[in-house]
């Protein structure tokens, strides 16, 4: 498991902060944590199955009446979309998704996203923090997926 780049890293990373070490997203706190937003650990593979879960509503993980309250939207008009636990809508994906599009990103560099209308999962996984580049190497890979969703 490779460590989250974070902004103001501690100082034994080389630069950074001297309270990082207490704070950042490497620390025990965040990594013991657990909450649904943070602390949670698997690969790609697992997430994959994960979502995959959700495309059939098979039960395996959750009710199948679960599993569809939470990729359906719950927010009124002119809020974002989201379901429990889950983006959606074409936006909750990449460009060329359909409005049928489920998933989650997160701050230190993730994305995942299913999209029934095509039966395409994408997970992609990185350490780099989302705000860290424009043009974030997660959303090139994703766009890609999605393109070869769409042929």
């Amino acid at each position: 498991m490779g460590p989250c780049v974070v902004e103001g890293e501690a100082l034994e990373s080389g630069s950074g902060d001297p309270q990082a070490k207490e704070w950042d997203w490497n620390s025990p706190y965040w990594r013991k944590l657990g909450a649904p937003w943070g602390g949670t650990h698997a690969s790609a593979p697992d997430v994959a199955t994960f979502l995959g879960e959700f495309l059939g509503a098979r039960g395996k993980v959750v009710k199948p009446e679960t599993a569809r309250l939470m990729i359906k939207n719950h927010n009124p008009e002119g809020f974002t979309p989201r379901g429990l636990g889950f983006g959606v809508g074409k936006e909750s994906g990449s460009p060329g998704c359909s409005e049928r599009t489920f998933g989650h990103t997160g701050s230190t560099g993730t994305l995942c996203w299913a999209d029934p209308a095509s039966e395409t999962i994408c997970v992609v996984l990185t350490s780099l923090p989302r705000r860290a580049v424009s043009r974030h190497p997660r959303e090139l890979a994703a766009e890609r997926v999605a393109a070869a969703a769409r042929r």
